[in-house]
């Protein structure tokens, strides 16, 4: 498979994904008999419920559960957990972590998440395929929104 190096904003990337990679794409989805599976990606926050409140209420994930030092949240069939930092790790500043979900209505949801305390990481852009935007939530991992255009 042939690779391309490219230079991408976060939100071109999210873009890029969402066509290339998305229904359609040639990826091998069924299960081998050796796969690993993945239990849930681990993010670390400096303050555990005010992370969970910012994505159950900032993007409707349910909490499965919630404690001081960690909450497990529910995404369909993905779960991401949130565990407290030790007081001298370094939280991300980079683009990774990047955390990519579909929505129903990307200004009221980029509203919410902004008054909570997150910040877009550029414009929100409008491919033909819907919008999108990035945002860098709480403890500096970034969200990635798509919403995908309304048929007609």
């Amino acid at each position: 498979m042939d690779c391309l190096a490219l230079e991408l904003t976060a939100t071109d990337a999210l873009w890029f994904c969402d066509c290339k990679w998305g229904v359609e794409s040639s990826w091998e989805t069924v299960p081998r008999p050796n796969m690993s599976v993945l239990k849930y990606m681990v993010l670390l926050n400096r303050d555990v419920p005010r992370a969970a409140q910012f994505y159950a209420h900032g993007l409707g994930l349910a909490v499965n559960v919630c404690t001081t030092r960690w909450a497990e949240l529910q995404s369909g069939p993905c779960k991401i957990a949130l565990m407290e930092s030790p007081s001298n790790v370094e939280l991300t500043k980079g683009y990774s972590p990047f955390l990519s979900f579909n929505v129903k209505d990307m200004d009221s949801t980029v509203l919410r998440l902004l008054s909570m305390g997150a910040e877009l990481d550029g414009p929100i852009k409008y491919p033909p395929q819907g919008k999108v935007a990035a945002l860098r939530c709480l403890d500096g991992h970034m969200l990635g929104l798509f919403e995908p255009n309304k048929p007609e």
